[in-house]
């Protein structure tokens, strides 16, 4: 079973029954443009360990990396599914009736494999001449579906309760450069009116939608660490983001934005056209 094919499909089945003012939008509301300026203001970064454990009170499931198998031999105790269409024509009268069939690798035996079968209708040990070569001989690696569905990743109902945490993310990634400075306000004016005279969506540094996942991509170090949302101002392909090399600058529920902001953007908006007038 796929998890990344599973945990999309569950995410547009959310998404698509949240309300209107989050999903799909190009412009987001005047209050939100707000919010995300003032997380500009504020630059206040969140750090990778910072939304792992916030991610993980939230109950979203932490993937471990590990290497890909594509390519390498079949090893005892690997499962294996029987795929005719691919098997050689010296093994069709072999594994051509086992079609579909789910067997375990009891022994490695050279290039040879011998299987073991769950149906207790088929041979209980079937030696498979060059097996470890996989694909080549129509074997493929299978998961289990039990096996996809474990360690609090979703099933094929979904975990509708973790499902329905919508959150709400303002991301700058390395391609987008860092923020404008705290320090410099009028600096993000600049960047609002930059962006609204070139005609850009608002929503290019932010984000709504259900969080898939966190991962360690490669070595497990810090750097390769990122989190999976599904967004609902593209609610195509899910988006990747790394707090280390790009800058998460707000992650939280949705509707639960962190209280006194509006406060304290109207206050620095003020000092900042006190300032200018000063000049």
């Amino acid at each position: 079973m796929n998890y990344d094919k599973l945990a999309q499909s569950l995410a547009l089945e959310v998404l698509g029954s949240t309300d209107v003012e989050a999903h799909d939008k190009v412009a987001i509301k005047p209050e939100t443009e707000k919010f995300v300026e003032w997380c500009i203001m504020k630059n206040d970064r969140v750090s990778q360990r910072e939304c792992a454990t916030f991610l993980e009170r939230q109950g979203v499931p932490h993937k471990e990396y590990k290497p890909s198998k594509r390519g390498q031999p079949l090893a005892r105790g690997e499962m294996v599914r029987i795929d005719k269409r691919k098997v050689p024509g010296h093994l069709q009268d072999l594994l051509g009736p086992l079609h579909d069939a789910v067997a375990t690798i009891d022994e490695v035996d050279g290039e040879d494999v011998i299987l073991n079968f769950e149906d207790p209708r088929l041979p209980n040990i079937l030696r498979v001449e060059g097996g470890t070569k996989g694909s080549k001989v129509g074997l493929y690696r299978h998961t289990p579906a039990a096996a996809a569905t474990s360690n609090g990743e979703p099933g094929e109902d979904g975990d509708r309760s973790r499902a329905s945490k919508i959150f709400e993310v303002v991301y700058f990634s390395k391609k987008g450069g860092p923020p404008p400075s705290a320090d410099n306000l009028k600096l993000v004016q600049d960047y609002v009116d930059r962006g609204s005279d070139k005609g850009e969506e608002r929503s290019r540094i932010y984000y709504t939608g259900l969080v898939l996942k966190t991962q360690d991509a490669k070595s497990g170090a810090v750097k390769d660490w990122y989190f999976s949302l599904f967004p609902q101002q593209r609610a195509t392909y899910p988006r990747s983001m790394n707090p280390t090399t790009g800058q998460v600058l707000y992650l939280g529920r949705l509707r639960k934005r962190p209280s006194g902001w509006e406060k304290e953007y109207d206050e620095w908006v003020m000092a900042a056209a006190t300032e200018e007038e000063g000049e």
